[in-house]
């Protein structure tokens, strides 16, 4: 229930005050080191005094919040901890020391709303019995007016509440200290108020505090006012200026962004951080580290807001991703430790759409040895732009040196056991979609769907290195091979990459044209043809025809778990709606054209001939190094694709298991409908399962959030301060696309030339109004879209890297492809003629 206050850094569960008090010591900067009671343990709590139903319900009291929060409040007070809790407690104090008891909600000290001084602060605590009643009236005061108050001014209910317990400091004076101006913050100086003693008389408002400014530049001090009560120690400030700028510069460093920070300064001089939080109401410092942001490759994955669920783990994720790569690579685990903050920072939401830190990634990538190339490697396999090397890229040369000469050795070993190591990743996800079976799951415990949800995280984040090494083995070697063809102009990696035999992306396209040849000649195959899916669907389900019904149904009990937005969690998949596969499957029995089969054997004819022109262009020596390199390009591609497969099917069970926790919470009243389960988290969601409590309101109040962020989003590239979010308001319509403008540039993702009508499509679900032999343009693909590439002439994308699934796909039929067409869909409109010329990356525009 307790742990150090060092170690508390995930904010979640221990809040955003007891997590940057656990930065700033990791830091080395000046506090003092206390424990801290997770957020966790006030909803136990509350179970155990039989109020979590009124809790849950505070955000729907209405008129009588006000009360139902009084009754809740005085329960809190007089209802004391736990045994279990008081003895932790009890067992955590130092004798003769004094504590202060001071709140860490989830959601205190924001970005968007600090809460300060809404919540009370206990002082002069020395026994257990004394801190125990403090941690009874911190919780408590979640609930005081002036915070209901101010959660609804800023939308933002807080319902999970950390307390932290710290050695109180002997202060002199205590006081508070902006990095800023907030006023004005590019004047160049810090804002400081201080009082003697304490400062809780300040922070409270109860006095009119001195104040002053220090230069940001050289520490100097200008006095602005005294305070309104005697003051002793105050005067003394002039001498401690130059320390506090300096303490605020750190801050600044250590989270990336003007901060507002309480001290207090002890008879010695020594200043001591209280807490330090971003000012809600300022922009960056002048230094603030600056931030670029992408959703260049993960937009493929994610197209649309992402949802709560989603959230809770997709950050952890990527850290624990890129985590695994480094130290498979071999980086030095003290480096790797060092750069912390680094992994968990790799990809964020702005406007609910996850977009990927590049600064962050290329600091990671330059910690490897050759992380200049890594890097280059990085935007080829993304389609992301080039950034400048970070400036503390560089290491001593001998060092360097060193693990470059080890770290090939390193990477070969991964290369060589990868195969094996990805059979154990797939047999790992196959065996839990065995444990989800999705007709199976209503028969689950809660605490059995509780362990499946558990158990879907544990291979996410402790199970993935093989996947993550998939991928790094074809950006890897992808780039390696584009260095070797440089000398040689007339043959493009590409090109070496179409029609590769057996993509696990192409197994679901193959069974479903191979279904819908099987089809051929039947009464079903006639009523597909000519009547609306959503007609031969009511056909199947009455089982009026049987064997193309089991034919069908086999399909989607066999590869249902695929489709467009398959990692989103809230896209129901066809195995759940099968519309999707009924327009496709009537595409494929109205084409008379060849089949996905023939056309990958066709280019697989291309890329041999190819192949054997490029090698004998080349002498012996660099033709055995490309002989290997190509074959590993080959190779890691076919094992990336395979990764991805397991990926979609370990989503697609998530999301069946999620459904089945919706409907036995919404069974017991606790959710309005079973998908409102994808408004909470993973972990949130564990806890209800087992009998915990949400508070009232979060559900409808994450829904609406998500409503919101569906009807607006930021640009796809973007610098922002570290520390902040891009904002709504800070939007900018891009302007229409020139109509006149006939050419548009892109990258060359398979070669090739073609013309024909486009089909300007934004969502997969519209591809029944895809014809034959269209110019298929879009915003991104995913493998979703892989069933209906090889129907269309052409492909057009905004974005995505030449190892999207998109390019693979359109690569394996031999499809002339350009992909990072900034303004292809608002530029291009369905019914222009449109001229591809892939080889050079050109996209002509005839208007209709």
């Amino acid at each position: 229930m307790i742990l150090p206050l060092s170690a508390a850094h995930d904010q979640a569960i221990y809040g955003n005050k007891a997590a940057n008090l656990a930065r700033i010591m990791g830091a080395g900067l000046s506090s003092r080191d206390g424990f801290v009671v997770q957020a966790q343990v006030l909803q136990d709590n509350l179970v155990r005094l039989g109020m979590q139903d009124r809790f849950a319900a505070l955000g729907q009291a209405g008129s009588d919040r006000k009360d139902v929060g009084e009754a809740l409040r005085t329960a809190i007070r007089t209802g004391g901890v736990s045994d279990a809790l008081r003895g932790e407690v009890a067992s955590a104090l130092e004798p003769e020391r004094v504590y202060a008891v001071r709140s860490s909600a989830v959601g205190e000290d924001g970005t968007a709303a600090s809460f300060a001084g809404q919540f009370d602060s206990i002082l002069g605590c020395s026994t257990a019995a004394q801190v125990c009643d403090a941690i009874c009236q911190v919780w408590s005061s979640l609930l005081n007016p002036r915070a209901l108050a101010y959660a609804d001014r800023k939308g933002n209910m807080l319902d999970r509440m950390a307390v932290v317990i710290q050695e109180q400091v002997a202060a002199v004076a205590s006081g508070v200290l902006f990095t800023v101006d907030p006023r004005a913050p590019q004047n160049g100086h810090m804002i400081v108020e201080y009082c003697d003693g304490l400062g809780e008389q300040l922070v409270s408002g109860q006095i009119t505090p001195a104040a002053g400014q220090i230069d940001r530049t050289d520490g100097s001090y200008n006095h602005e006012r005294d305070a309104d009560t005697d003051a002793t120690w105050s005067p003394r400030l002039k001498g401690a200026a130059s320390g506090l700028r300096d303490l605020g510069l750190a801050l600044e460093r250590a989270f990336g962004c003007a901060q507002d920070i309480e001290f207090s300064i002890n008879a010695d001089g020594q200043i001591v951080v209280l807490q330090s939080r971003p000012i809600t109401t300022s922009g960056p410092a002048a230094d603030t580290e600056m931030v670029s942001w992408s959703n260049a490759n993960i937009a493929e994955n994610f197209p649309d807001p992402v949802c709560r669920m989603l959230q809770s783990f997709v950050a952890r994720g990527y850290g624990a991703y890129f985590r695994s790569l480094a130290l498979a690579f071999g980086v030095p685990r003290s480096r790797v430790a060092g750069l912390g903050e680094r992994f968990d920072e790799v990809v964020a939401c702005h406007g609910g759409r996850l977009y990927y830190n590049l600064s962050n990634i290329h600091l990671l990538l330059y910690a490897v040895p050759g992380g200049r190339r890594l890097a280059e490697y990085f935007n080829t396999f993304t389609g992301a732009e080039g950034l400048e090397p970070p400036p503390d890229a560089r290491r001593p040369m001998l060092r360097e040196a060193l693990e470059l000469a080890r770290m090939p050795l390193q990477i070969l070993c991964q290369y060589c056991l990868l195969s094996r190591r990805l059979r154990g990743f797939e047999d790992r996800v196959d065996a839990y979609a065995r444990a989800s079976t999705p007709n199976g799951l209503a028969a689950k415990t809660p605490e059995e769907l509780a362990r499946l949800v558990e158990g879907f995280l544990d291979i996410r984040l402790n199970h993935w290195t093989p996947a993550a090494l998939s991928d790094a083995a074809a950006m890897i070697s992808y780039g390696l091979l584009g260095s070797l063809l440089r000398d040689t102009p007339e043959t493009d990696e590409n090109t070496l990459l179409q029609g590769l035999p057996g993509l696990a992306s192409a197994r679901p396209v193959e069974a479903l044209w191979a279904l819908s040849e099987d089809l051929k000649g039947s009464e079903a195959a006639d009523l597909i043809r000519r009547d609306t899916p959503e007609d031969v669907l009511t056909l199947l389900q009455s089982g009026a025809l049987q064997d193309a019904g089991r034919k069908i149904w086999a399909y989607l009990e066999t590869w249902g778990f695929r489709s467009s937005g398959e990692l989103l969690l809230i896209r129901p998949t066809p195995w759940e709606d099968p519309i999707s596969v009924l327009r496709l499957l009537r595409a494929y029995l109205l084409s008379d054209d060849a089949g996905p089969m023939e056309k990958s054997l066709r280019q697989a004819g291309i890329r041999q001939e190819k192949t054997r022109a490029a090698i004998g262009a080349m002498r012996i020596w660099p033709r055995q190094r490309f002989r290997a390199v190509l074959w590993a390009t080959q190779k890691s591609i076919g094992l990336r694709e395979r990764a991805r497969m397991k990926q979609a099917l370990l989503y697609s069970r998530l999301r069946q298991v999620a459904l089945a926790a919706g409907q036995r919470l919404t069974d017991q009243g606790r959710l309005s409908q079973p998908e409102d389960v994808f408004h909470l988290g993973v972990d949130e969601l564990a806890s209800l399962l087992r009998g915990g409590t949400l508070a009232g309101g979060t559900v409808a109040a994450r829904a609406q959030e998500m409503a919101d962020d569906q009807s607006w989003s930021p640009p796809a590239v973007f610098t922002l301060a570290k520390g902040q979010m891009f904002r709504r308001q800070d939007a900018v319509i891009a302007p229409a696309q020139d109509r006149d403008a006939s050419n548009l540039r892109g990258t060359s993702a398979c070669g090739g030339q073609t013309d024909g009508t486009a089909a300007v499509v934004l969502d997969v679900s519209e591809i029944g109004t895809i014809q034959k032999d269209q110019i298929l343009v879009t915003r991104q693909t995913d493998p979703g879209w892989a069933t209906v590439f090889f129907l269309v002439k052409g492909l057009v994308i905004e974005r995505g890297g030449l190892l999207s699934h998109g390019a693979i796909i359109a690569r394996e039929y031999g499809i002339p492809a350009v992909i990072g067409v900034q303004g292809a869909t608002t530029a291009i409109k369905s019914g222009d003629r449109v001229e591809i010329l892939a080889d050079t990356g050109e996209v002509r525009i005839h208007a209709q």
